[in-house]
């Protein structure tokens, strides 16, 4: 019998895509982990209130020993992996990677 959760894909941002070109190859696994994780069940991690979107998560993650969040959202069955974003900014981040990441998405 099969989760409902795997029904899930994984779609990343090329924001996301040249941030893990920076990472240690532990620090990949560690990303993929936790990626796999919130690809069985996407709701497992925290939700984030952002003005205007809704499904948007946050993964602690300790990377390059500085703490970040992988942000990511959840549309119908995929997990948008929008990025990583420092937690010492305090959300500052958040909304111009949002905007970033949905300007590419709309060129494609």
């Amino acid at each position: 019998m099969e989760s409902p959760w795997t029904k899930y894909t994984l779609r990343p941002s090329h924001v996301f895509l040249e941030q893990i070109k920076e990472l240690t190859v532990q620090e990949k696994y560690l990303v993929a982990e936790k990626l796999k994780l919130a690809k069985q069940n996407p709701f497992r991690y925290k939700s984030l209130h952002v003005p205007g979107l809704t499904k948007v998560f946050e993964i602690k993650i300790t990377l390059k020993n500085q703490y970040r969040r992988l942000i990511y959202v959840v549309d119908g069955n995929e997990i948008l992996v929008e990025g990583i974003i420092d937690r010492k900014n305090d959300f500052k981040d958040l909304l111009p990677l949002l905007y970033k990441t949905r300007q590419e998405r709309q060129k494609q």
